[in-house]
């Protein structure tokens, strides 16, 4: 069996405050883990998602598990150029 991919401890408890993310397709999967670990580590991290319903379940999702986490969602579809422009 494959060892799975990890990346080092120490970038995983790396305080991030005062750092802003922007995460696509953060509503699911890779992007809502991303997401959350970049919260969890005190980043601001505004969610980019084609729908709002979905992301503001993820915002929901994320401060349930880190109270005091800074996230934000915003419309962002990357098939739209004016959605990537707004």
């Amino acid at each position: 069996m494959a060892k799975p991919h990890m990346c080092a401890q120490a970038l995983l408890n790396k305080d991030l405050s005062g750092k802003r993310y922007v995460v696509t397709g953060a509503n699911a999967g890779i992007g809502l883990q991303t997401a959350t670990q970049l919260a969890k580590q005190g980043a601001h991290v505004v969610l980019g998602c084609r729908r709002e319903d979905a992301g503001q379940a993820a915002v929901a999702s994320i401060v349930d598990q880190h109270p005091n986490a800074q996230v934000e969602t915003k419309r962002l579809d990357l098939g739209d150029l004016s959605s990537v422009r707004a």
